[in-house]
């Protein structure tokens, strides 16, 4: 599962709009747009804002394909 699928889930999961959650954890309506269709990975400052606006932890994002820890191989 991506960030976006899990932020989506989790929001969704709170009933919160985009719109909501970006008042509430201080990210931008834009940036959680772009985190949420993939088009761009948050900083961690934003996971640790995002998690504490859903209520959850940091760690309910740790398994997240795009953002654990892997790289891609250089070319």
């Amino acid at each position: 599962m991506t960030f976006g699928e899990k932020l989506t889930r989790l929001r969704n999961a709170k009933k919160l709009s985009v719109m909501k959650l970006a008042e509430t954890s201080g990210v931008t309506f834009a940036s959680l747009r772009e985190y949420g269709s993939g088009r761009r990975k948050p900083s961690f400052a934003a996971v640790v804002k995002i998690a504490a606006a859903l209520g959850v932890t940091c760690e309910a994002f740790a398994d997240c394909d795009d953002i654990a820890g892997k790289r891609k191989p250089r070319r």
